[in-house]
C-alpha cells in the first residue's frame, strides 16, 4: 500500500530480523529478501514456519491478526486453511518462483 511502512521501507514481506524491522534500499532488494524467504519454507529451512502450516496459522505467527490471513487467501485465491506446503509447492507457484529468480 503506498505511504504504509512496507512501501517505504522498500519491504513487501514486512520482514523483520532479529526483533528488527527491515529497511531495503530498493523494491527489487525487498522482493528478492521476501523469495528468499518463502524459499526457506519451502525447502523446509524454516526455524520459525513449518510446511504443514495452514496460512491461517501462519498468519496468527507472523502478523498476530487473522487479518492477516484473510487478505493473503484471498490475494492468492485459496483458503486460509491451506498447508504452506500446498501453496509453496504448487506447480503454478513453484515455476513462478524459480522463473521469477
Amino acid at each position: 500500500m503506498h505511504g504504509s511502512k512496507p512501501a517505504r521501507n522498500h519491504n513487501p514481506g514486512d520482514l523483520v530480523a532479529h526483533s528488527h524491522y527491515r529497511v531495503f534500499r530498493t523494491d527489487a532488494e525487498g522482493y528478492e529478501a521476501l523469495r528468499d524467504q518463502l524459499y526457506k519454507i519451502a525447502e523446509g529451512k524454516s526455524k520459525v514456519y513449518t510446511l504443514d502450516m495452514t496460512i491461517r496459522r501462519m498468519g496468527k505467527r507472523y502478523a498476530g491478526s487473522p487479518a492477516w490471513s484473510r487478505n493473503i487467501a484471498r490475494t492468492l485465491h485459496i483458503s486460509e486453511d491451506t498447508t504452506l506446503s500446498a501453496w509453496l509447492l504448487a506447480p503454478q507457484y513453484s515455476n513462478a518462483q524459480h522463473n521469477a529468480g
